[in-house]
């Protein structure tokens, strides 16, 4: 075996194993950060009570300085508010039905792009008019079932 086959292949095999252990302790990570999210939800809400639920991930906040943390996190719809829920650091928004103005799907948000649409939710807060943008499956759809428990109050 050539001299640089001697160094190469330990290299390899090496970068190999280190890689699937990273693969496995990110796998395990979100793993968690999953279940973490499913026991909030299932302690704050009934299946009957949820229009529509799903994992997001957050894009921005308008009021939060740079746009906030970008994390992963859970949006449900309920009859008379949107709930989201981040994981890490945890922290939860409710935004009543009536205080939401508009409901959008932009490509990018504060300067941050998916390069596809996203949920973004224009809305007034405690400290006043904010906006708020998530990437999320299926984001016609969110905006169809936000604008139509808009428009039924």
């Amino acid at each position: 075996m050539p001299g640089w086959m001697q160094i190469a292949l330990p290299i390899t095999i090496g970068l190999v194993v280190f890689g699937l252990l990273m693969l496995a302790f990110f796998k395990y990570v979100f793993s968690r950060v999953d279940q973490k999210l499913k026991r909030m939800v299932k302690a704050r809400f009934s299946r009957q009570d949820m229009v529509q639920a799903s994992g997001v991930n957050l894009i921005g906040q308008r009021s939060r300085r740079h746009g906030g943390v970008k994390g992963k996190g859970v949006l449900v719809l309920t009859r008379d508010r949107l709930w989201f829920a981040l994981a890490v650091p945890e922290r939860e928004l409710t935004i009543p039905i009536g205080a939401i103005h508009a409901v959008s799907l932009p490509k990018s948000f504060m300067g941050r792009s998916i390069f596809r649409q996203m949920l973004c939710v224009r809305f007034t807060g405690p400290d006043g008019e904010d906006e708020i943008a998530w990437a999320v499956r299926e984001p016609g759809r969110w905006r169809q079932a936000i604008e139509l428990i808009r428009t039924s109050r």
